[in-house]
């Protein structure tokens, strides 16, 4: 085949809109069948499994990235879940592409997507045929959730809180920063109102906090918070869960109210299912324990996710990806990727959908870390057209 007409870059960016559109049925409410997803997915393999292939040498980094996909689909065989796979994939397959490029094109792709389903669901809503569900009461009235005929309302805060972090990221040195910050104003204020997904709304603010956080001493107090944040995160809820399933007391009752009851359901889960090497099929299910009395089983905090669902080899390979990408972004002063990062990192405290590569493509910054680059061919590639 000639490569002037198709190459692996090409290759690469067509399993990335296949593994786009998959993802997006996921994470919808729309009837796709089983069978549209497994093809979709069965393209994706086609594509990023020749990419790597056409650019493959035998080395060590070529026996550490199969033995990495290997696990990956032994993990999913347990888990059940893409995202450790899909991880991989997207890393090896994706060698000499920037980072900006690929993550332009998720926006491109994925901005267009949400506003074709946010019309739809407004056009829904106005003929009635919506119905909105219920959350929590404030001052004796009951909040109201538009989930955006996603799952959830939380899914459908993720997938837009990622892409506005995409356009942030491709356009960050292109749009003037007061526009900038109306448009994560704007999204804060619409994740809100109609999802009502408080933890995204405050974030999109705090990134604006970060970013104004210049001079000499400031920006470095934040690059430091950025670098160490995952560890921070990670140590803080293990201590907390622990300390809740096992020596509750006001504190942590309080940390668990603030929360919305996650410590209970990742405490829960420790308890029913423990740690292992390998992971667990976490299911889905309404459960009494003695010590925490009944709620229904469903993990929403990535680091317990992490270690219960994914197991702890997975969990030490995700944490040295997460640690050193944060350290070599924060000596290469990248400051708006680690800053990106770590938000990553601050949405897993309230979400267990932070380990999912797109739309949570900050992970994808881990090609930015010197060990990634070794590996690196030093001839050029012709890269996808804009």
């Amino acid at each position: 085949m000639n490569d002037k007409i198709i190459n692996r870059t090409h290759i690469f960016f067509i399993g990335l809109l296949f593994y786009i559109i998959r993802n997006f049925l996921v994470y919808t409410a729309y009837p796709v069948p089983g069978i549209v997803l497994r093809f979709l997915w069965l393209v994706v393999e086609l594509c990023w499994i020749t990419a790597i292939v056409m650019r493959m040498r035998f080395n060590w980094h070529t026996i550490v990235e199969i033995g990495l996909i290997a696990w990956g689909y032994y993990n999913l065989s347990v888990t059940g879940s893409w995202n450790f796979v899909a991880i991989c994939y997207m890393l090896f397959a994706s060698k000499e592409i920037e980072v900006k490029k690929i993550a332009k094109f998720m926006f491109q792709i994925t901005s267009v997507l949400l506003m074709i389903n946010i019309v739809w669901y407004t056009i829904n809503f106005a003929l009635g045929k919506v119905q909105l569900s219920q959350t929590r009461q404030v001052d004796g009235a009951t909040i109201l959730r538009h989930d955006f005929f996603f799952n959830s309302a939380n899914g459908f805060s993720f997938y837009l809180f990622f892409t506005v972090l995409m356009f942030v990221y491709v356009y960050y040195d292109k749009i003037k920063k007061g526009y900038l910050y109306g448009i994560l104003l704007v999204s804060a204020w619409f994740t809100y109102v109609f999802p009502n997904t408080r933890t995204i709304a405050l974030l999109f603010p705090l990134f604006i906090l970060f970013d104004l956080c210049k001079g000499k001493v400031w920006d470095k107090v934040v690059s430091k918070i950025c670098r160490h944040l995952y560890i921070i995160a990670f140590v803080l809820v293990i201590i907390v869960v622990y300390l809740f399933a096992f020596h509750s007391n006001a504190i942590t009752q309080k940390i668990n109210e603030a929360m919305n009851g996650r410590l209970t359901m990742v405490a829960g889960a420790y308890q029913l299912y423990g740690i292992n090497l390998k992971g667990h099929r976490i299911i889905n299910e309404n459960l009494y324990l003695p010590n925490l009395g009944y709620f229904k089983l469903y993990i929403d905090n990535f680091y317990g996710m992490l270690v219960i669902r994914y197991g702890l080899i997975v969990t030490v390979i995700v944490s040295f990806f997460a640690m050193i990408t944060s350290r070599d972004l924060y000596k290469n002063n990248k400051r708006i990727e680690l800053i990106l990062l770590s938000f990553v990192f601050l949405f897993g405290l309230s979400e267990s959908t932070a380990l999912d590569i797109f739309p949570a493509f900050p992970w994808l910054f881990f090609k930015e870390t010197n060990i990634y680059k070794k590996d690196k061919k030093p001839e050029k590639i012709k890269e996808l057209r804009e």
